[in-house]
C-alpha cells in the first residue's frame, strides 16, 4: 500500500489516476455494470482513450450537497460509533488521501481511517442522503457502495469498514458493518485486471447475462455474512409504515 497525500477530486488526484491507469474504488462498480453514475463504456473511454478532459466534469446538485455536508456526516458517523461502543471517547481519525494497492491496479480515497486500542485499522465511508432514504435493509444497500467499501477494506487490509448513511433533513441514519471477503476480493481483482488488459475490447451495453452475474455476485457477498446492519434511527421503535428504506 502506497499513499499519496492528495484530497479527492483535486487536479493532482485526477492526474495521478490518469497517468497510472488506476481504477478507483468508486469506479470498480462500472466494471460490473453496477454503477448508476458511470457506464462501463464511459470508464473504458476514461481509462483507455483518456477522454476525461478538464471542463467535462459534471457535478449535480446532489453531488454538491454531499460535498458540502461530508464533514457533518462524518462527525455524525463517529458520534454513532461512540454511542454503539465501537470506539473509545477521544478516538482520532485520519483522512489519508489516495492510497494504492501495490499488487493490483486499484486505488482508493477513504473518508476516514482510525486505529483501535489494539492498533488494528478500521475504516468509515459516509453517504449523505439528498433525495433518497437511508436503507433499512441489507438488500437495499446500493451495490456500488458495497463494492467501494470492500475495495477500501482490502486495499488497507483493515479489520472492517463501516458504511454510514445520514439524512440531515430528517435526521435519519443507518449503518452497516462490512467484513473482509477474500472470495469476493479475488473476483474484483480478476475483473479489474481483465478490464485493464482488454484495452482493444470495447465494452457493450449491460446484457441479461451481466445482470444475472451481478445478482449472483451480490448474493455470494450477502450470503457469506460479509455485511451486517449495526444500527438505524428506528432501532428502538417500530419501523415507519411509509416504506422508508424500501
Amino acid at each position: 500500500m502506497l499513499a499519496l497525500v492528495s484530497k479527492q477530486r483535486t487536479p493532482y488526484w485526477h492526474i495521478f489516476k490518469e497517468l497510472n491507469g488506476m481504477i478507483s474504488s468508486t469506479s470498480i462498480a462500472s466494471i460490473f455494470h453496477a454503477s448508476p453514475h458511470k457506464s462501463k463504456m464511459k470508464l473504458y473511454r476514461e481509462v483507455h482513450l483518456k477522454t476525461n478532459e478538464k471542463g467535462k466534469k459534471f457535478e449535480s446538485e446532489a453531488m454538491r450537497y454531499g460535498k458540502e455536508k461530508e464533514q457533518d456526516t462524518l462527525d455524525k458517523a463517529f458520534e454513532f460509533l461512540l454511542k454503539k461502543g465501537m470506539i473509545e471517547d477521544g478516538t482520532d481519525y485520519r483522512i489519508p488521501g489516495t492510497l494504492i494497492d501495490m499488487e493490483h491496479p486499484i486505488c482508493c480515497s477513504p473518508d476516514a481511517l482510525y486505529l483501535d486500542s489494539k492498533g488494528l485499522m478500521h475504516g468509515v465511508e459516509v453517504k449523505t442522503m439528498f433525495s433518497s432514504c437511508c436503507p433499512l435493509k441489507i438488500e437495499k444497500v446500493p451495490f456500488h457502495y458495497l463494492l467501494q467499501c470492500m475495495v477500501c477494506l482490502h486495499v488497507h487490509k483493515a479489520e472492517d469498514w463501516v458504511l454510514y448513511f445520514h439524512d440531515h433533513n430528517r435526521e435519519h441514519y443507518s449503518a452497516f458493518l462490512i467484513k473482509p471477503n477474500l472470495q469476493a476480493w479475488d473476483v474484483i481483482v480478476e475483473q479489474t485486471r481483465k478490464f485493464i488488459r482488454d484495452k482493444d475490447k470495447v465494452p457493450g451495453r449491460k446484457t441479461k447475462k451481466d445482470a444475472e452475474n451481478l445478482k449472483k455476485f451480490r448474493g455470494l457477498i450477502e450470503a457469506s455474512g460479509t455485511i451486517t446492519m449495526i444500527g438505524h434511527v428506528f432501532e428502538n421503535q417500530p419501523a415507519p409504515k411509509d416504506g422508508l428504506g424500501d
